[in-house]
């Protein structure tokens, strides 16, 4: 006689398994869709992959290079003026931005947040600001080897020389692998300068002395020479380089 309450009590069981079984399921493939559409989304937003490499030599001191143009930076941003002083400690805010004088500084623009500023970020920011204005639909890969960053007088020995110029190679190949170009090159600063602290146009606006002592203005040379031997086609769609000059006092924003 305890053999069919033993029955019946095994069943319910297995039918609140099922039952649980069957909830949990359908919980994990709603939540399988929200994380296709968020790889979707994110899809959308960046079409193509962007690789950077450095040479042997460069990553090997990218970490004291980064590290002084945090510091120039930040001191820019604090007052429009920029003492050559590598040693000198970050007082600011990550936030910290540029005086409001009108112009939109290359260094704050592409970013923002001073703890993040360093080479490898500005050449990913000049990439994508770039390609966002000129060929924004591209779906396939870019590939660009920095192997020589020279600058007249940074602060970092390393990287002095004569004048400045980045030596590298942009590989660029469409979304099935296929190569479109590979470029080694050599680009030197052609420094173009504009008076006042009104610029407004669509290049990378740097204060006049950076030509001589920051990598800034070198980088998105090499990024706008890159980029437009593989579309040569939207090259002048590419933001390029210029210098600001700065006349009259300085005047620090903060007190």
């Amino acid at each position: 006689m305890r053999f069919p309450l033993l029955v019946t009590v095994l069943m319910s069981i297995a039918i609140c398994s099922v039952i649980s079984v069957g909830t949990l399921n359908a919980q994990n493939a709603e939540l399988t869709g929200e994380g296709q559409r968020a790889e979707s989304e994110k899809g959308q937003a960046a079409l193509y992959s962007l690789e950077i490499v450095f040479s042997k030599k460069l990553r090997k001191r990218m970490a004291t290079i980064d590290r002084v143009e945090q510091i120039r930076e930040e001191r820019f941003r604090r007052s429009l003026v920029d003492e050559s002083n590598p040693y000198v400690t970050i007082l600011g805010s990550p936030e910290s931005s540029s005086p409001d004088d009108g112009v939109d500084w290359a260094g704050a623009q592409l970013v923002p947040n001073l703890r993040d500023y360093g080479v490898e970020n500005l050449v990913r920011s000049m990439v994508g600001e770039a390609m966002n204005r000129a060929a924004s639909d591209f779906k396939g890969s870019i590939r660009l080897k920095l192997d020589r960053i020279k600058v007249d007088n940074h602060s970092v020995p390393f990287l002095r020389a004569s004048n400045s110029y980045v030596t590298g190679k942009i590989e660029v190949r469409d979304n099935e692998g296929r190569k479109i170009i590979e470029d080694k090159m050599t680009v030197n600063l052609l420094i173009e300068e504009v008076e006042g602290l009104d610029y407004q146009g669509s290049d990378f606006a740097f204060a006049e002395a950076d030509g001589s002592d920051r990598v800034g203005p070198v980088l998105a040379a090499f990024v706008q020479t890159a980029l437009g031997a593989a579309w040569p086609e939207k090259k002048a769609q590419f933001p390029g380089v210029v210098m600001v000059r700065m006349a009259g006092p300085l005047i620090s924003i903060r007190d």
